[in-house]
């Protein structure tokens, strides 16, 4: 019979196995005698199919040593280090210690009994993020009544005591994050998505934390927590700084909490995935060329541009999700910097969803990288994986040099004494005409018309110098300069 203390605790665990890599999993699988072989999703699949029947079997020897392996990448439990679950003699723990525990699916600090860990786990659990690591509960209890028609305030005091402000002023990567998420009636068995009012102003000691409180529209899970750790004085101890939440317009009941957690830098992350997730050349040729080999697709060349997508510049190591279909990559460093911001989670190509963990460095492209000069944005690649430069930059080049010819042929410059007077014949305004006759004197007469004045000549530009009839002698315009003689330098 299962245990309900294990089954209260199996889900973290299963949360945190799926953090690992795969020579995590094929440790842990190989020490329990369980086949190792297999992509990560079948090993995955086979992790939690240990820690289901170490529930089912009421097993604690299994689900301890499962526990031990996976908050240590596999090592083996020794037997100094091995915590023993005793449900009969609990332990009482402090308030203040590290409270995510196993229910939130990070590793376990040492010392500490599953008891423990289940008594100090938070009230919320969120999902888990590759940007930060939650350490120590803070502050908890922060409920946020709703409140549609009228704005409401809520006060509390946060005192960190002398433990807690030393780790944040010796570890700047110890950050103090505010969490916030709609209350579920299965909030302890659920991982929550972020989420604040929509009307949310917070203050600490009187000055304003500013963050993205929304995320993007329509896009549940796009809220990251405020960082409200340079508004908390954390000197001297025990100081008690004050919080100040204003909301409305919210027909639900929020549950805030502060936790100090471990912040990764995109660069961190992107070590991590460079080092350790990568999809070999080979794989990629294998798959191209079965692709190509398929008698019923039609497979020709295609341009594969070395651009990424998100932030249009050339990339510098190229990702791509291990369950896309797709060669073409983008840059890692700019789709962990655009997650950070809005963790999306969403391919830039092909628009599927894929997780960190899928994440990986395409060797065939970072090959191809190397070896282009750097002004080469695109290559073409043959469906067995060949590729060329030449052919990418042939058509860029011919269309360039068709435009040059286009913009000769159209532009032709006239200049010379004769074009600049019969541009002052067209443009230039009689006095006569400057003046604006009455408006009795603007309908049409039918008088016939007498005098010396002449009706308007029409120039017809077209017309060559051995077409044009022969005009009468004009009288030069004041500040035009005469014709230059004709000199005839022929000998």
């Amino acid at each position: 019979m299962a245990s309900s203390s294990l089954q209260h605790m199996a889900q973290g665990l299963i949360v945190q196995s799926k953090t690992l890599i795969n020579n995590d999993l094929k440790r842990i699988l190989k020490e329990e005698g369980v086949v190792s072989s297999g992509v990560k999703a079948t090993l995955q699949a086979r992790v939690i199919g240990l820690i289901d029947r170490a529930v089912q079997d009421n097993d604690h020897a299994l689900y301890n040593r499962l526990q031990h392996r996976i908050a240590n990448n596999g090592a083996s439990p020794s037997s100094q280090s091995t915590p023993s679950y005793n449900p009969q003699t609990p332990t009482k723990s402090s308030p203040l210690v590290n409270g995510n525990g196993n229910m939130q699916g990070y590793p376990q600090p040492t010392g500490f009994t599953h008891y423990q860990m289940a008594r100090s786990a938070p009230t919320n659990h969120f999902k888990a993020s590759p940007f930060f690591e939650i350490r120590e509960s803070i502050l908890e209890g922060i409920a946020l009544e709703p409140s549609p028609s009228h704005r409401q305030n809520c006060n509390k005091s946060l005192t960190l005591n002398e433990t807690t402000c030393h780790r944040l002023r010796s570890d700047r990567s110890l950050r103090l994050l505010l969490f916030s998420a709609v209350e579920q009636p299965l909030a302890p068995y659920t991982r929550l998505d972020v989420a604040f009012p929509s009307q949310i102003e917070v203050r600490i000691n009187g000055e304003e934390a500013r963050a993205n409180y929304k995320g993007l529209k329509n896009r549940p899970g796009s809220t990251r927590p405020a960082d409200i750790t340079d508004l908390v004085r954390i000197a001297p101890a025990n100081y008690r700084n004050n919080l100040l939440i204003t909301y409305a317009l919210t027909q639900k009941r929020y549950n805030l909490a502060i936790y100090m957690v471990r912040k990764f830098s995109v660069e961190e992350l992107a070590k991590r995935i460079a080092e350790l997730c990568i999809i070999p050349k080979r794989d990629v040729l294998k798959d191209m060329r079965k692709k190509a080999s398929d008698p019923d697709i039609v497979v020709e060349s295609s341009v594969m541009s070395l651009k990424d997508p998100i932030s249009t510049l050339k990339m510098t190591v190229p990702c791509r999700g291990m369950l896309c279909h797709h060669t073409r990559c983008f840059d890692l460093e700019s789709f962990l910097q655009l997650q950070e911001q809005a963790p999306t989670w969403q391919c830039p190509i092909c628009s599927n969803h894929v997780s960190f963990e899928a994440l990986a460095v395409d060797e065939y492209v970072q090959e191809i990288l190397s070896k282009v000069p750097k002004a080469v944005d695109q290559v073409t690649v043959e469906p067995d994986g060949r590729w060329s430069i030449q052919a990418a930059n042939t058509s860029s080049k011919s269309n360039a040099h068709s435009d040059d010819d286009d913009s000769d042929e159209d532009l032709v410059e006239i200049s010379g004494p004769r074009v600049n007077t019969i541009k002052s014949e067209v443009f230039a305004t009689p006095q006569s005409l400057a003046r604006t006759p009455p408006i009795p004197s603007r309908e049409a007469s039918s008088a016939p018309r007498t005098g010396s004045k002449r009706g308007s000549e029409v120039i017809d530009l077209t017309l060559s110098d051995d077409d044009e009839p022969v005009r009468p002698t004009k009288k030069v315009a004041q500040g035009d300069p005469p014709y230059p003689p004709f000199i005839d330098s022929s000998p």
